[in-house]
């Protein structure tokens, strides 16, 4: 069953899911934001938080933890937004991505955080340079399990 999608209307953006542990980090993740105006900072900031998210199963509603049969990346893998700020610079999204399934190699073209909130992950990461295109054989790839809680 897909998700009924209801979006709450703030000044700072729109929740999809309306959770106060959701609200928190949202809150404490702009702040962070406003804070810290290198990328590395940021996200050295945003760990504990982040780390805090994804090991609390109380937040996000089954619906949002759902594959979704009809989406366009195939194999049932759902992309559910979570949160969008009002500027559209920081959003929240579940990947739903279901077991036997796997997303192409792609790049998340902007920095963040990746996390697992339930399941385990095998991922393969590829370290290319900038100008160059990536080569699926590349000796430089590395592998790495997530489990839940990680990122």
């Amino acid at each position: 069953m897909l998700p009924a999608v209801h979006s709450v209307a703030m000044s700072s953006g729109e929740f999809f899911v309306d959770h106060p542990i959701l609200r928190h980090f949202v809150a404490t993740t702009e702040t962070i934001l406003k804070e810290q105006l290198e990328v590395t900072d940021r996200l050295w900031h945003l760990r504990r938080p982040y780390a805090e998210l994804l090991n609390d199963q109380t937040w996000l509603p089954d619906e949002f933890r759902q594959p979704n049969p009809n989406s366009a990346m195939g194999g049932g893998i759902a992309s559910w937004l979570l949160y969008r700020s009002e500027a559209k610079d920081l959003s929240l999204f579940s990947l739903v991505v279901p077991v036997g399934s796997a997303t192409p190699v792609h790049n998340h073209l902007a920095w963040g955080l990746v996390g697992l909130y339930q399941g385990e992950q095998e991922e393969e990461e590829f370290d290319v340079p900038e100008d160059q295109h990536i080569i699926i054989q590349s000796p430089a790839k590395f592998r790495s399990n997530s489990v839940p809680g990680g990122f």
